[in-house]
């Protein structure tokens, strides 16, 4: 969960603990990549943040009643959609439309909302 090899990644959750220099976030501490240029975020708010190398690079608040991403799903709707493209791939008369349209009939009948 937390940044490796240069690499940025995203960290949700509540936010435990914020001073001037960072926060804590899932009992990580995290620092404030600029510490001029401190966020509005206070404690308990509901945070996703891009880290690299420990620092903060984006926070953003998030709604609770907004959705949140599932990635399960994404996972499950981009497989779908890659096959429908394979399967239309030889259909002379297939649109790029057709594909969202198989990906999602497909994606009801393995849900069995069908």
């Amino acid at each position: 969960m937390m940044a490796t090899n240069g690499k940025a990644d995203s960290l949700s959750g509540t936010v435990e603990v914020v001073n001037r220099a960072g926060l804590r976030l899932a009992g990580h501490w995290l620092r404030f990549a600029d510490p001029g240029n401190v966020p509005q975020v206070a404690r308990g708010q509901q945070v996703r943040v891009e880290v690299d190398g420990g620092q903060i690079r984006a926070l953003a608040v998030v709604d609770p009643s907004e959705p949140q991403p599932d990635p399960e799903q994404a996972a499950r709707r981009l497989a779908l959609l890659a096959a429908a493209a394979t399967f239309l791939a030889s259909r002379e008369a297939a649109k790029s439309g057709d594909v969202v349209k198989v990906a999602a009939s497909w994606e009801r009948w393995v849900l069995g909302t069908e």
